[in-house]
């Protein structure tokens, strides 16, 4: 199966998590701080995920005021998702 790429999916803060500890941004990211988690995802005003059946393998956040600037400030794919999605677009 493809990847689904999804427009404000509801995402919990314990997939969020799981897709941040399996990528490096978990690293960088306060990922054992579940209410942060949630607050970050809560409050963003626009969330694009990617979905390998049930499983979160991509998300991106923006923030925006509405009128001229949006933020987004990264799409996290974890490895093994990027390599299948690369090859499934430039066959």
């Amino acid at each position: 199966m493809g990847i689904d790429y999804k427009v404000n999916e509801a995402v919990s803060a314990e997939q969020f998590q799981s897709l941040l500890k399996r990528s490096t941004l978990g690293e960088r990211r306060p990922v054992e701080d579940i209410s942060c988690l949630k607050g970050m995802l809560e409050n963003s005003n626009l969330i694009l995920s990617a979905w390998d059946q049930d499983e979160l393998v991509g998300i991106s956040r923006s923030v925006t005021d509405y009128h001229f600037a949006a933020i987004y400030p990264i799409w996290l794919l974890i490895e093994s998702i990027s390599v299948k999605v690369l090859e499934s677009n430039y066959r």
